[in-house]
């Protein structure tokens, strides 16, 4: 469904710019023969786009990057089953298997899951990798908020409700 939408997209751009798309949209292997009108090569490092995507909290992006991750492993074109093989297979290499349950690459599903010593054993696994991270303050930290539906999840403490939890 997204590849459909980004065909769409890619036709109305064409239209905006006095260009026309003919025939039907549709997803698939380019018969041979033809040669791309358009490939698009990543100008930046994945460690710049993780830093930026890291600072930022862009959900999007990192849904991206990993959809990339199981098109890059397996064979384009990415989808969502090839990332999860790949997230599952990583996850079991490193003992996570059982710990972390992945729907999406984005971090934002509901059913995405992990224990505590699940979410401990990646820290530890990504702490070689903390230059990443850079905080507001410059400092190699990374907070996130509790804004909009993360704060309507959050369980109210006593000291948010006056010592009262029903």
């Amino acid at each position: 469904m997204s590849l459909q939408y980004a065909g769409e997209l890619i036709a109305a751009f064409i239209a905006r710019a006095g260009g026309s798309v003919k025939g039907k949209i549709s997803t698939g292997t380019v018969p041979e023969g033809l040669k791309p009108v358009y490939v698009h090569r990543q100008s930046r490092t994945l460690s710049e786009i993780l830093v930026e995507l890291l600072r930022a909290s862009n959900n999007y992006i990192a849904n991206q990057v990993f959809l990339e991750i199981g098109g890059h492993r397996l064979g384009g074109p990415v989808s969502l089953e090839k990332s999860l093989q790949v997230a599952n297979e990583m996850l079991a290499a490193h003992g996570l298997a059982a710990a972390i349950h992945l729907e999406e690459g984005s971090g934002i599903s509901r059913n995405n899951r992990f224990t505590a010593r699940g979410l401990a054993k990646v820290l530890e696994l990504f702490a070689p990798h903390a230059d990443l991270l850079r905080g507001h303050d410059g400092g190699m930290n990374k907070t996130g908020t509790m804004e909009g539906s993360a704060r309507s999840r959050a369980m109210p403490t006593p000291q948010a409700t006056g010592g009262c939890v029903s």
